[in-house]
């Protein structure tokens, strides 16, 4: 995605220039013809209604040709633009599974998974572990070693490329889609909200949901305030993506959201990394709400999100690295132990005169 926006980036300054040079062109023409025909009119070279007819005729003319620069610069996009369509259909489709029920403890295992999104690079390589039902665990690691690719796997939004995932005892390939998503709710980084009510884009996670329900969800997400401010409080349009509200706003909405539906599976892609420490813990206090009785997989920079937990797993260039809890972790003196350091010496950096 940012690829595709930097090359519209590019495409739109190399474009815009083309656009200007036209546009100057069009309009001077214009008015060299209308010069022209006034002075034609002006020596009785023409009579007044040929004046006339010139004129309109020529605004018409130029009135047409004016959208075509808006057109030609999509046009000169579509080369482009065929590339990113081409990947959309090569996207291999989803088996669903048959499996309707899932029976036994909900526990999670990574069994010697490897997955790419390309085939020749792989982004996560031979990782296995596992979660036990209603346990707490935190997937910590750098940027880019394949955190947020564990979340999307363990959701089905991909498939693995070799071993398996097993929800319950069961490869989750063998449960229809509908059933694995009953299982889980994702609190994701970036928070996606429609261009509708409040109240819809948190009905949208249970459709069935009475208003009081919605009501209740969002006093334990810590929203019901905020919103209660707005102008026609749940009722209010929020824009494409929740632009009018702000980041920490649409996280509590999510986390609302992620109530409503009431999964027994919970997963935290890195949901207070971007929000102001106000906002956060407005955020840390519903996700306690959300949390509680159920498995949770969180993937964090923050300290206070990983200290807590039951279950480290320390990911990195896609591989386990290490786990255990952060204590066990800690006096290993290995690759979390210089995570916490590093988020330590952090927060503790202040500049002396």
């Amino acid at each position: 995605m940012q690829k595709k926006r930097k090359w519209i980036s590019r495409c739109e300054v190399e474009f815009s220039w083309r656009a200007k040079i036209y546009s100057f062109i069009v309009n001077a023409a214009s008015v060299i013809l209308i010069i022209l025909t006034v002075h034609l009119y002006m020596h009785d070279e023409i009579n007044f209604a040929n004046c006339m007819t010139m004129l309109v005729g020529s605004y018409l003319i130029f009135l047409g040709l004016a959208p075509l620069s808006d057109t030609a610069f999509l046009y000169a996009k579509i080369p482009g633009q065929q590339k990113y369509l081409d990947d959309v259909f090569q996207i291999p489709q989803l088996e669903e599974g048959t499996q309707t029920t899932i029976n036994g403890p909900l526990d999670i295992r990574f069994d010697h998974v490897w997955f790419g999104y390309r085939k020749d690079t792989p982004v996560i390589k031979d990782l296995s572990f596992e979660i036990k039902q209603n346990e707490k665990v935190a997937i910590v690691g750098p940027s880019g070693c394949g955190k947020t690719t564990i979340v999307n796997l363990l959701s089905r939004f991909w498939d693995v490329d070799k071993g398996a995932i097993y929800l319950a005892g069961k490869d989750i390939r063998e449960y229809t889609v509908e059933t694995l998503f009953k299982q889980m709710s994702v609190v994701f980084q970036d928070v996606y909200l429609f261009n509708d009510t409040i109240m819809n884009n948190i009905r949208f996670a249970k459709p069935e949901a009475s208003d009081q329900e919605i009501f209740d969800v969002c006093k334990k997400a810590r929203c019901a305030e905020f919103i209660s401010k707005l102008p026609q409080g749940y009722e209010t349009i929020i824009g494409e993506g929740g632009a009018n509200l702000s980041g920490g706003e649409k996280q509590r909405i999510s986390i609302a959201r992620a109530l409503l539906k009431d999964a027994p599976i919970i997963l935290l892609d890195e949901a207070t990394s971007s929000v102001d420490p106000e906002n956060e813990a407005e955020i840390l206090a519903a996700i306690d709400a959300l949390c509680k009785g159920k498995t949770v997989i969180s993937i964090a920079h923050r300290i206070s999100t990983v200290e807590n937990v039951d279950h480290i797993l320390v990911i990195d260039d896609g591989s386990l690295q290490e786990e255990g809890k952060h204590e066990e972790l800690i006096q290993n003196g290995g690759i979390y132990a210089g995570f916490i350091k590093s988020r330590r010496d952090a927060k503790g950096w202040r500049i002396e005169n």
